[in-house]
C-alpha cells in the first residue's frame, strides 16, 4: 500500500514537469556567503568569535520551503546557524547568519573546511520526495587570524656612565609570544634625537630576529658609543624597542636605558680618576683635608706663642757673692720693677698670633 502511494506521488510530480518546464519555474534553490575564507581572530584581548551572512535565493515561481544544515569537524571551533529553515516567496531571498566561536591563542596553523547545504523540501504544501529533492550547497574554509605579541627583555638597565668617545654594550633577548613565526625588529626608537647629540652605533642600531612561536631569540648586542666631544655633563635615555613583522598593529615592546655622559673639564682636573669620586667622596676628604689644615695653623700658633713667652722672660744675672760691708742698702729703691710689667698675659698674645696669621 506504501509503494502503491509513493508511485501514485511520484507520476503526480512528473505530470507537473511538463508545465514547470514550459513557465521555466522548476523547483530550484540557490545559496551563497559573504565570506568563504572566514579568519578567527584568537588576540588575547579578543572574544574569538566571527560571523558571515549567507543568503539563500528561491528562483522558482512557487513558494518552497528550504532548509540548511552543515559540515563540520573541528572539536575546538563550534559553527552556529541563526536559522536552519525558512518559507521563501517565488523570486525571493532570506538571510542568515554563521558564527565560527572558538578561543584565544590559538595557533595560526590551525585551518578547518566547512560546507552549507541547502535542500527544496515543500513546494506550496506538496512535501518534494527526497528523490527528487533540489538543493544546493557553498563551500569554505575557516582560518585563524594570525596576531604578534613580543616581549623585550634587557639584562642591565642600570645607568650606564660614559666619557668621550666610550663605548657600552646593551644585550636584549625577544620573547615571541604571538601564534605564529615572526620577523621581530630590536631597534632604537629614539635614534635621530640621539644621533643629534653625537651618539653613533657601530654596530647599527636596528636587528631583525626571526623567531618560533612561543620561542625566543639568541642574545642580541647593540652596541653604543658616546659623542666624541661632550661639552657638559648630561643625561640621556636610550629607548629600545621590539616589534611584531606579522602584526603591524601589534604593541610594541619598550625598554629605557639611561645614559649619563661625563665632560672631560670635569673628569680631569687632578688626574688618576677623579671623575669616578661622588659628592659624598669629594665632601668625605674636604673635611679632612680641613681638619689637617686647622690641626697645623693651630700648631704654628703654639710655636709663636712659646717663642714669644721665651722672648718676653727677663735676663738673669750671674750671683756674686760680696763681703757684707760692700752692699750698699740704700740703693734699692733705685730699682724698677715695672719692666716686668711688660710681659702681656697669655690671651693677649693668642690674639696678637692669630692676628698675625
Amino acid at each position: 500500500m506504501k509503494r502503491t502511494a509513493t508511485l501514485l506521488l511520484l507520476l503526480f510530480v512528473m505530470s507537473l514537469v511538463p508545465a514547470f518546464a514550459s513557465a521555466q519555474a522548476l523547483p530550484g534553490v540557490e545559496i551563497d556567503c559573504d565570506d568563504k575564507n572566514p579568519e578567527l581572530d584568537v588576540h588575547p584581548l579578543s572574544d574569538a568569535s566571527v560571523d558571515i551572512t549567507c543568503t539563500i535565493t528561491n528562483p522558482s515561481s512557487f513558494e518552497e520551503t528550504i532548509t540548511v544544515d552543515n559540515e563540520w569537524d573541528s572539536p575546538i571551533v563550534s559553527m552556529l546557524l541563526s536559522e536552519d529553515s525558512f518559507t521563501i516567496a517565488a523570486g525571493d531571498e532570506e538571510q542568515f547568519t554563521v558564527t565560527f566561536d572558538g578561543q584565544v591563542r590559538l595557533s595560526s596553523s590551525e585551518t578547518w573546511d566547512f560546507s552549507l547545504n541547502a535542500t527544496v523540501t515543500n513546494v506550496g504544501a506538496l512535501p518534494v520526495p527526497e528523490a527528487l529533492a533540489t538543493s544546493a550547497s557553498v563551500n569554505g574554509d575557516l582560518s585563524v587570524a594570525m596576531y604578534g605579541m613580543v616581549d623585550l627583555q634587557v639584562t642591565d638597565t642600570s645607568t650606564r656612565t660614559l666619557g668621550e668617545s666610550e663605548e657600552t654594550t646593551i644585550s636584549a633577548k625577544v620573547l615571541n609570544n604571538g601564534n605564529g613565526e615572526d620577523r621581530v625588529w630590536i631597534e632604537i626608537a629614539n635614534i635621530a634625537e640621539l644621533e643629534t647629540l653625537g651618539f653613533t652605533f657601530p654596530e647599527g642600531a636596528r636587528v631583525a630576529q626571526t623567531i618560533d612561536e612561543g620561542g625566543v631569540s639568541p642574545t642580541v648586542d647593540v652596541v653604543v658609543r658616546s659623542p666624541s666631544n661632550i661639552e657638559a655633563s648630561d643625561r640621556h635615555e636610550i629607548v629600545l624597542t621590539a616589534s611584531s613583522d606579522n602584526d603591524m598593529d601589534a604593541q610594541e615592546s619598550e625598554v629605557t636605558i639611561p645614559i649619563q655622559l661625563e665632560a672631560a673639564s670635569e673628569s680631569g682636573g687632578f688626574g688618576g680618576g677623579l671623575e669616578e669620586f661622588s659628592n659624598d667622596d669629594i665632601a668625605l676628604y674636604g673635611g679632612i683635608g680641613a681638619a689637617v689644615l686647622f690641626g697645623f695653623f693651630l700648631i704654628l700658633a703654639f710655636a709663636r706663642l712659646l717663642r714669644r713667652k721665651a722672648d718676653a722672660q727677663p735676663m738673669v744675672a750671674p750671683t756674686v757673692d760680696l763681703p757684707d760691708d760692700e752692699l750698699d742698702l740704700e740703693d734699692e729703691d733705685e730699682f724698677d720693677f715695672g719692666d716686668f710689667d711688660e710681659v702681656d698675659s697669655g690671651g693677649d698674645d693668642f690674639d696678637d698670633i692669630f692676628g698675625d696669621l
